[in-house]
């Protein structure tokens, strides 16, 4: 038997609730009062319940990850743990959209181990990091760091990490410049042409964000400038053959529906059930079966929160085509058979897809917008959703 590495705690020891609740996520957000909670109720919740727990929060993930290892019980084959591995890696962006700058601008670095390093870099950039220096080194030493007897097995291992991390910089640098020339050649037109886009947007049946949906760069690049800008005549001209020729109006509107359907889930609980879990739940579990195989039906025991399950039931059929419930989405995301498998229906496909695929809506427009940067099965998920939805 092994001898205990540290001192742990004999009493019973419960899982802590770390983290930030709805109510307080709003907070933070908005900086209001939500529902029975006033804003210095909640300051002081996060102050004292969230913030001064983060020392504790990290040590006891520490803890756990240094007693598994320690363990002398195989908890998971070596596939197994490769494959969570993975699965810790695959977080969402966040980042970014606090900076609200592009940092991760280079191919090299749209991959999920560069993402995860930037998110856990940021978490500590956020908590004040100072030594920056010791930090990386620790984090090196705790990647490669080897017994003395070893020493040059460690030195050979670092140094060609960290020419390969030199090399990576060279590239980003290269790549950045390259990014910069082009960020230069659209600042030409940029204010007045687009000012002339959004005018002829305004009057026209469709209302997509210019820049996001990638309709900006499509007009501009289609169309030949008068000096460094373009004519209002000859935008209005493309956008108006552009609604003519194109399903962009119904995808304009489809737009809408998934922006509209993503905030009401996000907001949206079930008798302590987090709607927006439980479908990301049901989207990677039950829907995904591999990059080209999608499987449309599951059981209410495939059901996440297993001492909630009829509560998770209860929520589903508010999404679902049951007469007897008061839909809270636009369109039906499930529909029950008489065996008691769920169905997910084409709009379903497409929003999940949305929320936990993409994660981001605009995407929808490259179904009419050049250079139409969306896969062969993206495309049946987007047509079949806009057949069943009547919208074309």
């Amino acid at each position: 038997m092994k001898k205990t590495p540290w001192p742990i705690d004999k009493e019973d020891r419960r899982s802590t609730n770390y983290s930030l609740t709805t109510k307080e996520q709003l907070f933070c957000v908005t900086g209001e009062s939500q529902g029975s909670y006033s804003k210095p109720q909640l300051k002081n919740r996060i102050e004292k319940k969230r913030i001064e727990q983060l020392p504790q929060r990290i040590q006891d993930l520490i803890d756990d990850v240094a007693l598994l290892e320690y363990s002398d019980s195989k908890f998971k084959p070596d596939n197994g743990w490769q494959s969570l591995f993975q699965e810790i890696t695959n977080v969402e962006m966040r980042a970014e959209k606090i900076l609200e700058k592009n940092i991760l601008y280079s191919h090299q670095e749209q991959n999920n181990d560069v993402q995860f390093g930037f998110e856990i870099g940021f978490m500590l950039r956020s908590l004040g990091v100072k030594n920056r220096n010791e930090l990386i080194w620790g984090l090196i030493l705790g990647l490669f760091g080897l017994d003395k007897e070893h020493h040059n097995i460690e030195e050979d291992i670092v140094l060609h990490t960290l020419e390969e991390i030199k090399n990576m910089e060279e590239n980003r640098v290269k790549v950045g410049e390259s990014l910069h020339k082009s960020d230069k050649v659209e600042k030409r037109y940029s204010e007045m042409s687009r000012n002339r886009l959004r005018k002829v947007i305004e009057n026209s049946k469709i209302n997509p964000p210019i820049k996001e949906s990638g309709l900006e760069k499509y007009v501009f690049e289609a169309l030949t400038p008068d000096g460094y800008e373009y004519k209002e005549s000859d935008i209005r001209s493309f956008v108006k053959d552009l609604i003519i020729s194109t399903d962009i109006i119904e995808i304009d509107r489809m737009y809408d529906k998934l922006c509209e359907d993503q905030a009401k889930i996000s907001n949206y609980t079930q008798q302590g059930v987090d709607v927006k879990t439980l479908l990301d739940y049901i989207y990677k579990n039950a829907v995904l079966l591999g990059e080209k195989n999608r499987n449309k039906k599951f059981s209410r025991d495939q059901l996440p929160y297993p001492g909630k399950r009829n509560q998770a039931v209860a929520a589903l059929n508010k999404l679902s085509d049951k007469d007897d419930y008061s839909l809270k989405t636009s369109f039906p995301l499930f529909s029950e058979n008489q065996s008691n498998k769920w169905t997910i229906t084409n709009y379903g496909d497409l929003l999940l897809y949305t929320m936990f695929g993409r994660q981001e809506a605009t995407w929808i427009y490259n179904y009419e917008i050049f250079p139409f940067k969306i896969s062969s099965e993206e495309r049946r998920i987007i047509t079949y959703g806009l057949n069943e939805t009547g919208m074309i």
